[in-house]
């Protein structure tokens, strides 16, 4: 017998939403790792963390829209699978990635049990993957061959300015499409 871990039972709808939201930013973060990658080489951590709240964004667009436990998380590592798939230069480490980030993720919704989906609990939920997705950043990049200060104000830190970007898309973006009346909003977390 399964144990059950408190997963809700997502709607056909509701699971093409999160194949839909990883598919397309996985094309998006694919190749938007070679602006990233441009972006560090010109400028160092502070140039390419400036486009990392795209990379944050598709489990909590997810979880705002369909609001169940473990939306993000699985969002998150689905759009893994799609950018491994697509060829992203970061390869299999996009897999460590995601897991983080959506751990990160719950673990901010948590707070909250799972009942507030709003600019708050959204921008709690992004503050807490930015650190968890910079440990990997840490390991991966061998940055403890390298001061300190070279580093840790830019990753160290990227939770204060990735948020701006991840709510105004995660949140903003489906907000204004049900206004606009491009998505139907449907009830959401039954």
């Amino acid at each position: 017998m399964v144990p059950n871990l408190g997963f809700e039972k997502w709607s056909s709808l509701e699971i093409v939403v999160m194949v839909v939201i990883a598919a397309v930013f996985g094309v998006i973060m694919t190749y938007g790792q070679f602006l990233f990658d441009l972006a560090y080489a010109a400028g160092g951590f502070w140039a390419a963390n400036l486009l990392a709240g795209v990379f944050h964004t598709p489990g909590l667009m997810a979880a705002y829209m369909i609001r169940k436990k473990y939306t993000a998380f699985t969002t998150q590592m689905l759009n893994s699978v799609a950018t491994v798939l697509l060829g992203s230069p970061t390869g299999l480490n996009d897999f460590m990635f995601g897991f983080l980030e959506g751990v990160g993720f719950e673990a901010g919704l948590a707070i909250w049990r799972y009942k507030r989906y709003d600019w708050l609990s959204i921008g709690v939920a992004a503050a807490l993957s930015a650190p968890l997705s910079s440990i990997w950043v840490y390991v991966w990049l061998n940055l403890w061959t390298q001061p300190f200060w070279s580093w840790f104000p830019a990753e160290g830190l990227k939770f204060l300015y990735i948020q701006p970007y991840v709510l105004l898309i995660a949140v903003g973006l489906p907000k204004s499409l049900e206004k606009a009346g491009v998505v139907l909003p449907y009830q959401r977390g039954v």
